[in-house]
């Protein structure tokens, strides 16, 4: 394996698992809420739980206020002997692509430092962040250099298909996007937004009345055009929603895919979806 140390960040939401099996480092975000700040997804720094976080969130009328981390955090991951690749949450859906990249820059005066630096936007979030990851990873592991992972990770970014299920309407709401009375009218007809992550935005597609519907307009558009599902895998990401994780893999498992991967979605993305929501990614 190449001396390749492959970064990401807690927004990416990458599986547990998976990050044990690949030895990934991930820089943490901070959550600022009910008076504490936190700093999410780094190894043995304490949080809020992702129970405890959706259960305090339905209590109050307002969002958790979500950070990058600081230049110097991100500096601390780069010091090392090994090439650096940096995989972000979307630019333009959170600083710290541009915050990983001005770390970068002061990194780099220090003249005594001789490994390379490379910070990839993934243009998308939580489970699609998770699989280009992932494909940096493999590559890694096959002996490709930082330079070519870098290259075939971005030239993949456009055939991650990500799409998602917004259980509730109440966060959107909260953060002034959703105006209360639509969602009040969500919830009495159990409609669900069914959303695409990709291309730097979170974008509604369509919606849909109960929850077995969504799962099925979720597979359907998750798994359009997708070819040689055997050799595929997929990443399912849920916002305290284990048993509608659960009937998303077996969907996806029915499609014939190699592997599934389910975790847990951190308060950082958890915050916008909301309580409820699953994410799911496959790359094409």
């Amino acid at each position: 394996m190449n001396n390749i140390k492959i970064i990401t960040d807690a927004a990416c939401d990458f599986p547990k698992e998976l990050i044990d099996k690949y030895d990934v480092d991930v820089v943490g975000m901070t959550l600022e809420f009910e008076g504490k700040d936190y700093v999410y997804g780094e190894k043995d720094s304490e949080c809020i739980s992702a129970k405890d976080f959706f259960a305090q969130v339905a209590k109050v009328s307002y969002l958790p206020k979500t950070a990058s981390p600081s230049p110097d955090r991100i500096i601390q991951k780069y010091k090392t002997d090994e090439d650096v690749i940096i995989i972000t949450l979307a630019g333009k859906l959170s600083a710290i692509y541009g915050t990983a990249n001005m770390a970068k820059n002061m990194y780099e005066e220090d003249k005594s430092h001789t490994n390379k630096i490379y910070v990839i936007d993934s243009t998308t979030g939580s489970a699609g962040c998770s699989q280009l990851v992932k494909l940096a990873c493999e590559l890694r592991e096959h002996g490709k250099s930082a330079a070519e992972i870098v290259e075939i990770v971005e030239a993949n970014r456009d055939n991650v298909s990500c799409y998602g299920i917004l259980e509730t309407l109440d966060n959107a709401i909260k953060g002034g996007r959703v105006k209360p009375i639509v969602g009040k009218v969500a919830d009495i007809l159990n409609i669900k937004a069914i959303v695409k992550v990709g291309e730097s935005a979170v974008v509604p597609v369509d919606k849909s009345r109960g929850e077995n519907k969504a799962l099925e307009k979720v597979l359907n558009k998750v798994d359009h055009g997708i070819e040689n599902k055997e050799t595929k895998d997929a990443i399912i990401c849920h916002a305290n929603a284990p048993e509608r994780a659960a009937k998303m893999k077996e969907l996806l498992k029915e499609k014939g895919y190699r592997k599934i991967y389910v975790d847990e979605m951190g308060p950082v993305m958890g915050t916008y979806t909301g309580e409820g929501a699953i994410i799911v990614a496959i790359i094409k």
